[in-house]
């Protein structure tokens, strides 16, 4: 739990330069264990915030959303300069 949300606040604060879309899987587990609608309705984080992962319990889907993630960021000009910056 220490490392995720580690890694979730680096991108919040949009420490790494890279994307960096993570992905949860069990999808019951994570919403058994973590209510993150609850963390927003708090104040804790915000709405945008659980944009940041995706929770899945197929690795085909984790692949599609993956590779869609990479294109949308890297297939573009913008991602491709980027790329040349890193």
């Amino acid at each position: 739990m220490d490392e995720l949300f580690e890694v979730l606040t680096l991108i919040q604060t949009k420490k790494p330069r890279k994307s960096m879309p993570v992905i949860l899987f069990g999808q019951e587990f994570w919403d058994d264990v973590i209510d993150f609608e609850a963390l927003v309705r708090w104040g804790v984080v915000g709405a945008e915030d659980l944009k940041i992962f995706y929770k899945t319990d197929s690795v085909d889907d984790a692949f599609d959303y993956l590779r869609s993630r990479l294109e949308s960021t890297y297939l573009t000009p913008e991602g491709l300069d980027q790329m040349k910056l890193t």
